[in-house]
């Protein structure tokens, strides 16, 4: 499986931002530590410390681990996509109806930890069981769409949009 970073003109200049963050490094084992260390970092907090918003109209910390979950599902799902030769055009992803109607509030903290963990663990499974040929694909008639090398940058690096 091929390590090598994306160069500028595998992705639209949008996605920047995101792979710009992303350490070097064994990727692999970036996605173990990242799911280490959220879990630690958040499995000390109360229910009520992850119902906490900043400001009002601001997503609390459930509704952000359930953001950052569902992000790594549709990322993950877009690497299969491009590692497979599917060449349907891709749709976009509007995050707020997911935050609207995930109900991550009325869950536990402990429950929404547990499923990031899992959707993590199957994205480490997905990158692992792909050979050098499938990170190359993409979809030709739409050249600025990153592949499957740009997602799973994408996918390990931290949002700057909610940092």
């Amino acid at each position: 499986m091929s390590q090598k970073r994306p160069q500028q003109g595998d992705y639209a200049l949008y996605y920047e931002k995101y792979v710009s963050l992303v350490p070097s490094g064994d990727f692999l084992q970036i996605l173990r530590d990242q799911r280490r260390e959220l879990v630690d970092l958040l499995s000390p907090l109360s229910e009520e410390q992850a119902d906490f918003r900043y400001a009002p109209g601001k997503w609390s910390i459930k509704e952000v681990l359930g953001h950052v979950t569902d992000a790594e599902r549709i990322f993950a799902y877009r690497i299969l996509r491009f590692a497979r030769g599917d060449q349907t055009p891709l749709s976009s992803f509007e995050q707020d109806p997911y935050i609207q109607s995930g109900n991550f509030s009325r869950r536990k903290l402990s429950d929404l930890l547990e499923e990031f963990s899992a959707v993590r663990e199957a994205t480490i499974c997905l990158i692992r069981s792909l050979d050098d040929e499938a990170w190359q694909r993409r979809q030709p008639e739409r050249s600025q769409r990153p592949g499957a090398r740009v997602y799973h940058r994408r996918t390990r690096s931290p949002s700057p949009d909610h940092s």
